[in-house]
């Protein structure tokens, strides 16, 4: 299996694969990047071809890996989940806007073009959070105008997604494992805690009401079956203090909201994302 990213959720993976008989090729272009130290072949910087081609199957860890190595993959067939998803999370507006046009349900946004955008945004949402659609992860690319007189801290580079700014009562996300027949488990919906834009701990299962976790729950699969996914997905959502439940973004990939599945649940998403992929079966996601 080869993963296109060396990151820690690499690392993990390849050790939970262990068990499953799986050798792992890994490449990044940070030659000290966690995975590589335990993968069975290290591909740093523009090898990332050889990676493809001696690889039977390739993944990813991280949205914002080289876009030809998974053109490449997705050519030969060894693709999963597939490229739609990586270019849905390399742009910001391009996952909202596929989000509403299918109906999923998410905070109001427009696009912002020029200054005056940005004017008519504060206008319309009050409380705005305006986001570089490429490139930010972890919080950051993030501008909050909570007034009117916050438009001078917007940055001057177009387009812009702008967003209301949600009264969030929770933020929790659904980590599911969908296989290549279209069989969909769910872990138990996670609360999350973040400081300056990254996880700081998560709670499992989430403390709010069963009908909010089904809800999250429905739209999550909803999207892996639009999707057509196969592997590990998460979801992301904001949960309101009316109730609604929004999502605010997804990952298609396994999750740092997850990192308790290694030991709390009766197989990790690490485990399950490969079972996936490999096209064996998925094993179960009760909490330990």
């Amino acid at each position: 299996m080869g993963i296109l990213g060396g990151g820690q959720l690499g690392l993990m993976m390849i050790l939970e694969g262990r068990k499953l008989g799986v050798k792992f090729l890994v490449h990044d272009g940070d030659p000290q990047a966690p995975a590589l130290s335990a993968s069975d072949g290290r591909y740093i910087g523009d090898s990332w071809m050889e990676l493809v081609n001696k690889s039977d199957i390739v993944t990813f860890e991280f949205e914002h890996v080289n876009p030809s190595a998974i053109k490449m993959a997705e050519e030969e067939g060894k693709l999963r989940p597939g490229s739609l998803t990586i270019r849905l999370k390399q742009d910001k507006i391009i996952e909202k806007s596929f989000l509403r046009d299918r109906g999923f349900s998410t905070p109001s946004f427009m696009v912002i073009n020029n200054m005056d955008d940005v004017g008519r945004a504060i206008r319309r949402f009050g409380k705005v959070v305006f986001k570089v659609p490429r490139g930010a992860y972890d919080g950051k690319g993030q501008y909050y105008v909570m007034n009117g007189d916050g438009a001078n801290g917007v940055p001057r580079e177009f387009p812009l997604l702008a967003e209301e700014f949600v009264d969030i009562h929770r933020e929790v996300s659904v980590i599911l494992v969908r296989s290549s027949d279209g069989h969909v488990l769910t872990y138990p919906v996670t609360e999350n805690h973040h400081y300056n834009g990254i996880l700081l701990y998560s709670i499992s299962p989430a403390r709010i009401d069963d009908e909010i976790a089904n809800r999250a729950r429905e739209l999550a699969i909803g999207l892996a079956n639009t999707l057509d996914y196969v592997g590990v997905l998460t979801v992301e959502f904001f949960v309101t203090r009316n109730g609604e439940v929004l999502i605010n973004e997804f990952a298609p990939r396994v999750h740092n909201s997850g990192h308790w599945t290694l030991m709390g649940a009766a197989v990790s998403q690490f485990e399950n994302h490969i079972r996936a992929i490999l096209g064996m079966p998925i094993g179960p996601t009760e909490l330990l």
